[in-house]
Order: structure tokens, then C-alpha cells, then sequence
């Protein structure tokens, strides 16, 4: 029982080692097709001064970003303003 324990974890330590390698080496493939810029899934090659991502779709995700933003701001104050009410400070 020991031994199977034993020859399991060099298994598993030998397996990590392995996929940590495999995506490092990933990882450098990927820098050095980008010109030396990790890889994400919406850059691509451009010219200094240009966006990565296309103008809408920045637009589309900064557009909701600041809705959640504003949101989750209102809720914020909305949550003080009650804990001051419970309190009696207002």
C-alpha cells in the first residue's frame, strides 16, 4: 500500500513538472509570435499606436463596464445610507 502511495505521488510530481514545462514553452512560442507581447485571444498584430482590440468592441465592453460600475455604486451607497437609518445617525 505504501509503495503504490509513493510510486502515485512521483507520478503526479514528475506529471506537473511536466505540464508546467509544456506551458512555459507554450507561453515563449506565443510571445515570440506576438513580438515578444503575451498572447491573448483579441490581439494581433499591429502597427505602435494602434488598439489591439477593435474599436466597437472596446467601446461595447468599456460601455458596460462603467453600467455595472455605476450600478454597483448605487448599491453601495444604498447599503450605507440603510446601516446609517438602522443606526439612527441620519
Amino acid at each position: 500500500m505504501f509503495l503504490i502511495g509513493l510510486l502515485l505521488h512521483i507520478f503526479l510530481s514528475l506529471r506537473n513538472i511536466f505540464v508546467i514545462k509544456l506551458s512555459q514553452k507554450i507561453s515563449e512560442t506565443a510571445q515570440n509570435e506576438q513580438g515578444n507581447r503575451p498572447y491573448t485571444r483579441y490581439t494581433k498584430q499591429v502597427s505602435q499606436g494602434e488598439s489591439k482590440v477593435p474599436f466597437w468592441t472596446h467601446m461595447f465592453f468599456k460601455e458596460r463596464y462603467q453600467k455595472k460600475r455605476k450600478r454597483s455604486m448605487n448599491m453601495k451607497t444604498k447599503k450605507k445610507e440603510n446601516m446609517k437609518k438602522k443606526r439612527g445617525v441620519a
